[in-house]
C-alpha cells in the first residue's frame, strides 16, 4: 500500500455508486495509474512523473470526500517547502492517498482537527483539478 491509513483493518465503504471502484485501495490504484497528471497538479513545479501524487492532495481529498464521505482535514505547513496539505478523515480513520510525496513521512495525523470546507481563493482550481482526475479515471 502506497498511502497512509490510520486503521487498515477498518472498512471504509464507498457511498456513491460508480463502475470504477468500490474501495479506497481500488481508487488509489486508479489515481496512481491513470488519474494524477501534470494537468491536475496544484503547482506545475510539483509535478514529478516518478512521484505522481506530489501536489495532488487538493484534487484527491475532494474525490475521496465525494465518493466515501467524511471530512477534509488541514495539515498546516507539513514541510518547509509546502504551506499546507490536506487529508481525509472518515469514521475516525485518517486517510492520505498522497502521503508518498513526503520524505520523511508525515506523522501525527490524529492531532490535526481543522476541517477544511474550502480552499479559499484556490477553490476553483482545486475543483477543476478534481474534475480532470475524475475524467482521467473514467468518472
Amino acid at each position: 500500500m502506497g498511502y497512509f491509513i490510520s486503521n487498515a483493518n477498518k472498512t471504509i465503504n464507498c457511498i456513491k455508486q460508480n463502475e470504477r471502484f468500490n474501495s479506497i485501495d481500488e481508487l488509489y490504484n486508479l489515481l496512481l495509474n491513470n488519474g494524477w497528471s501534470e494537468l491536475s497538479v496544484f503547482l506545475p513545479k510539483q509535478w514529478d512523473v516518478n512521484n505522481k501524487c506530489s501536489g495532488q492532495c487538493n484534487a484527491t481529498v475532494l474525490i475521496v470526500k465525494e465518493y466515501f464521505g467524511g471530512d477534509i482535514i488541514a495539515y498546516p505547513s507539513p514541510t518547509v517547502d509546502k504551506k499546507g496539505h490536506y487529508f481525509n478523515r472518515i469514521n475516525n480513520v485518517d486517510i492520505d492517498l498522497t502521503s508518498e510525496q513526503f520524505d520523511p513521512p508525515l506523522t501525527d495525523y490524529s492531532s490535526k482537527t481543522k476541517i477544511a470546507t474550502s480552499f479559499g481563493r484556490y477553490d476553483f482550481e482545486c475543483k477543476k483539478a478534481a474534475y480532470i482526475v475524475k475524467k482521467n479515471i473514467g468518472l
